[in-house]
């Protein structure tokens, strides 16, 4: 038996959907790593929109820069869109600091499903012609639900990408700097690794450390949190918290959005195992495992050459509730990962250098 959550999994092979995006939400309302605050939390309709407060304001900046679809209204009605991170930034071409004024007095996250921006009609327009025109006729309802547009971002999500970044917020909380895969498909060019990983993620010792007590990051972070909070002088406040020091540790992690597709997620995360550059994989899906607690000796968990109990797991149960394995052991290859360690200090050294003048970053 594979597990119950797949069994029943009631949306099978069928379109992205509302009734989908409906639990899609209620995973993302109870993910606690998001920082929301739950009594700002407005619904309109039936899930049509939802507008999203955060204990931080920097927290709506950190989701909306995950975002493909994302869009920053102005106040004189031009659309800024779409502001998505990846690696036009951290290699130099652009920097964040750039759209200061685009970013600041961002408040709050209009969320909007995936399929309503699919279904929308824009004759024929391109691709971007048809994004600013959506775009631009959300910030009028956004405006008539009595919002300021320019205090919103605007993110039209869902599926793999939504879980990916729910994930991405998880594994931060837990200490780990974030890595999306637009960021990290460029290291084909430095590391032998067949593909890319949907995310990776870090934690880098002493480097991490000195992150943390600069005020850049207050465990872990994203990629884009490190460039922000470096240009507006430090978002956490620093901290010499004794506990807080990390060991160095990597982790490669594979998104699905439907429970079925789980299986090709594990092919994925055996493919990238003998690489040696990483500790751990873990796989990201939603109704994915019944049974979250690992059986040693269960032979009917065999996969592969690898026991799926060996990866780590990051799911939501019928209503919504995140469930997780978490615990990475450190078992490959250690010249292999300093390799690719090396090269995500080197990034993020390459963002923070773009925005600030650090000129002693080689001692870190």
């Amino acid at each position: 038996m594979d597990n119950v959550w797949s069994i029943h999994y009631p949306y099978r092979n069928i379109p992205h959907s509302h009734a989908i995006w409906k639990y899609e939400a209620k995973c993302l309302l109870n993910t606690s790593a998001l920082g929301l605050q739950p009594e700002a939390v407005d619904i309109r309709g039936d899930y049509d929109r939802i507008y999203l407060k955060f204990k931080q304001d920097h927290l709506a900046l950190l989701f909306g820069l995950c975002v493909s679809r994302s869009a920053f209204p102005e106040r004189d009605g031009r659309v800024t869109t779409p502001l998505h991170y990846g690696i036009r930034f951290w290699t130099g071409a652009y920097s964040l600091k750039e759209y200061e004024p685009t970013l600041s007095g961002r408040k709050a996250v209009m969320l909007l499903p995936q399929h309503d921006y699919d279904s929308f009609s824009a004759g024929k327009k391109s691709e971007e012609e048809k994004l600013a025109m959506y775009m631009k006729n959300a910030a009028g309802d956004a405006k008539g639900d009595g919002y300021d547009p320019s205090e919103i971002i605007i993110c039209c999500t869902g599926g793999e990408e939504l879980y990916g970044i729910l994930a991405g917020f998880v594994l931060a909380e837990r200490g780990y700097i974030i890595f999306p895969e637009y960021d990290f498909g460029v290291t084909n060019n430095f590391l032998p690794i067949r593909g890319v990983p949907d995310l990776v993620a870090v934690k880098l010792g002493d480097f991490q450390n000195r992150l943390m007590r600069e005020g850049l990051i207050r465990y872990g972070g994203w990629l884009h949190e490190i460039e922000l909070s470096a240009f507006l002088g430090g978002l956490h406040g620093g901290t010499t918290d004794k506990r807080a020091t990390f060991d160095e540790l990597s982790v490669y992690v594979e998104v699905e959005d439907t429970a079925p597709e789980g299986s090709g997620g594990y092919d994925q995360l055996e493919r990238y195992a003998p690489s040696g550059y990483f500790d751990a994989g873990m796989l990201v899906c939603p109704r994915r495992e019944y049974d979250l607690t690992p059986r040693p000796g269960d032979e009917s968990l065999v996969y592969g050459q690898r026991r799926r109990d060996d990866f780590l797991l990051m799911t939501w149960d019928a209503q919504g509730m995140m469930h997780g394995r978490y615990a990475a052991s450190k078992t490959f290859e250690l010249g292999k990962k300093a390799e690719l360690l090396s090269l995500c200090r080197r990034m993020i050294a390459g963002s923070i250098r773009k925005v600030r003048n650090v000129s002693d970053m080689e001692s870190w």
